[in-house]
């Protein structure tokens, strides 16, 4: 499992002073939006100028539900597009957030990992396979949505933390999600496992 890291690396160019949280995925409630929209009016009490934009596709009675939720509260949503066009809502975030309540992997997280991002999410499923706390990412318990709130605004108000954990994140990716790492590493795993049953025989 990996990415092409280049797809993603233009967005790094320049980053909003805006703070504009960003998140992304199919199935809104499974992500997490729920944690997301509890979060966002203590985001906003520290981070007045502080929106959620969220992409994904969702089915239409979830779309309004979710509208609904996010009543008063500065909440873009953006129906699916494809993924060669993300790019440009990362490159118009400041922080990404993935608070999903089940995950087996995430690829979102390594594609704004590889824009630029400094990323939020929920310690489920394989998420602390990528993410390592206040090393490259900070992760906070699902449904944990004060943590989730305080991890934006110290990410949002401190530029030089959101600086080292872009910079981390960016490295991840490269140093052990790109495509070519990925499958290094299966080949290498495959030729240990002839060994062994050779060995074996």
């Amino acid at each position: 499992i990996g990415i092409d890291p280049s797809v993603f690396e233009a967005s790094c160019i320049t980053k909003p002073s805006s703070k504009n949280i960003l998140m992304v995925g199919r199935d809104y409630f499974q992500k997490g939006l729920y944690t997301a929209l509890k979060a966002l009016p203590i985001i906003l009490k520290s981070v007045p100028d502080a929106r959620l934009t969220v992409v994904g596709k969702e089915y239409p009675h979830s779309k309004q539900f979710a509208k609904m939720l996010a009543k008063n509260l500065p909440v873009l949503y953006i129906d699916g597009v494809p993924r060669e066009q993300l790019s440009k809502y990362y490159n118009e975030a400041s922080v990404f957030i993935h608070p999903s309540n089940i995950e087996a992997f995430g690829i979102v997280i390594l594609e704004a990992m590889a824009s630029g991002l400094p990323v939020v999410a929920s310690n489920v499923g394989g998420i602390p396979e990528i993410i390592e706390n206040n090393a490259n990412g900070l992760l906070f318990e699902r449904g944990d949505y004060k943590g989730l709130a305080e991890r934006v605004i110290a990410i949002l108000k401190d530029p030089e933390m959101a600086s080292k954990l872009r910079e981390e994140g960016k490295r991840t990716v490269k140093n052990r999600f790109k495509f070519e790492t990925t499958i290094n590493h299966i080949e290498k795993a495959y030729l240990n496992l002839l060994k062994k049953k050779q060995e074996d025989k």
